[in-house]
């Protein structure tokens, strides 16, 4: 199973799992997880910032 990040078409929010727009997925690990941290992976899919907290929630997500 992997986790959806979704950039929302209506107000271009980054929102996990739920909702309508651009969307990237990722591997529920923590090489996966940073990695695309790292290389700007989910910014670039999403072409857009990836806010901080949304990474926080992922890596909490793993524990």
């Amino acid at each position: 199973m992997f986790w959806r990040i979704v950039r929302l078409a209506d107000r271009r929010e980054i929102q996990l799992d739920r909702g309508m727009g651009r969307s990237a997925y990722l591997c529920p690990n923590v090489k996966c997880l940073t990695y695309a941290k790292t290389k700007n992976r989910l910014q670039g899919a999403l072409r857009t910032k990836i806010p901080d907290d949304i990474y926080q929630n992922l890596q909490e997500r793993l524990s």
